[in-house]
């Protein structure tokens, strides 16, 4: 655990965004520890570790390497992704736009901005429920054998696409060009710092999805090889 520790501090200190890849496992970078009462494998460990590197630059990811993780590791790597956004990333957005509503009562940019924010969280959230409630269940059934095909990877391409966020962006430039006073806030500051983290964290999220997960879905369905799922 010292040697994993001391690892874990490395990454951090190199690279302190990579404390993103560390809260979805409650692990602090000055080594405390928490997981559900159970304690980290050594798969799971060097997972987090190559997961926090990937914070330094997309150019570290290697869905060969990632894709010899057991498909479980890969899965709830995923789900914990998608309960870090909904209980912690996405309210403390909504508490920082909240603090520029408070600050700017009468300002019409800070209630544009609540509203194109509201836009893409829900669309984010749509897409979480997706996964949730059809692509992961599926996976499950598919990684056991289960051989009930009612729904496919192919599927789950068709129910969703990745939106660029260019009317939230350009929100942001207005009030960053053309209100300087808002612009200047410390809520303003904490929710732009909060929006970038998602950005990078959803980037590598996505390639962990769609280059290691549906990759080893899609080896599954053609040919029935099968990934550890343990």
């Amino acid at each position: 655990m010292q040697h994993t520790i001391s690892s874990i501090r490395s990454m951090y200190h190199f690279e302190p965004l990579s404390e993103l890849a560390l809260k979805r496992y409650a692990i602090s970078p000055q080594g405390e520890v928490e997981f559900n009462d159970d304690e980290l494998s050594s798969q799971e460990v060097e997972f987090v570790l190559e997961v926090m590197e990937l914070y330094s630059g997309l150019d570290h990811f290697r869905a060969d390497r990632f894709i010899t993780y057991s498909m479980m590791t890969i899965l709830e790597y995923l789900e914990r992704t998608h309960a870090f956004y909904e209980a912690i990333l996405l309210p403390k957005m909504e508490q920082a736009i909240s603090g520029i509503k408070k600050l700017f009562p009468d300002h019409h940019i800070a209630f544009v901005l609540d509203s194109f924010f509201k836009n893409y969280r829900n669309d984010l959230l749509e897409h979480i429920d997706l996964e949730e409630s059809k692509l992961f269940p599926y996976a499950r059934r598919l990684a056991h054998g289960l051989g009930v095909r009612d729904y496919s990877v192919e599927d789950f391409q068709n129910d969703h696409t990745h939106e660029v966020e260019d009317s939230l962006d350009r929100v942001i430039n207005i009030i960053e060009t053309d209100h300087p006073e808002v612009a200047r806030s410390f809520a303003y500051r904490s929710f732009k710092n909060l929006l970038e983290q998602l950005r990078i964290d959803l980037e590598i999220h996505h390639l962990m999805e769609e280059e290691v997960f549906l990759i080893m879905l899609i080896t599954l369905e053609k040919d029935g090889k099968v990934f550890p799922f343990q």
